[in-house]
């Protein structure tokens, strides 16, 4: 969760799908697809009583192998910009995009949350919830005095 602040100017946080993810993602469901196909071939030809059985396991292996490979492809991407006043949040799976934009007077309130891990140092994020009800959560930011920084910059004279 890379951050990149630019101090009274802007902030620009990006969550992707790390790329060791990508990579054990498609091994392991290439691998699963590859000893599906290797190991239960032989259960479906020559046709016989127990064929549906192995049919039923051949399609289940390759619908979670190839899944992951997909998930490999397809990872999911998300940008925010928060500037003063407004933010910007662009999702993106691979080729497609969607962009949109927001401005103080369709925010409802912010409020910095934290999350807590145990493997690690807790992070921070943005809730944000729209005049529409509709609550957006930041990607982490990793100290709190960043994540009160970009939510005083969002609510501009609102703070």
């Amino acid at each position: 969760m890379p951050l990149q602040a630019i101090p009274g100017d802007r902030f620009e946080l990006s969550s992707t799908l790390p790329a060791s993810l990508r990579i054990g993602l498609g091994a392991v469901g290439t691998f699963i697809a590859f000893m599906i196909a290797k190991d239960l071939w032989r259960g479906l030809w020559p046709v016989s009583v127990v064929t549906p059985f192995f049919l039923l396991l051949f399609g289940g292996g390759l619908f979670i192998g190839l899944g992951l490979v997909v998930a490999m492809i397809w990872g999911p991407d998300e940008n925010w910009v928060i500037a003063k006043g407004r933010f910007t949040v662009t999702r993106s799976l691979r080729s497609f995009r969607s962009e949109k934009s927001y401005n103080t007077a369709e925010i409802h309130g912010v409020e910095v949350t934290t999350t807590t891990w145990d493997s690690g140092l807790d992070t921070y994020s943005l809730e944000i919830t729209l005049t529409t009800s509709e609550i957006l959560r930041s990607p982490g930011f990793k100290g709190k005095a960043d994540a009160e920084s970009a939510r005083k910059l969002l609510m501009g004279n609102r703070a």
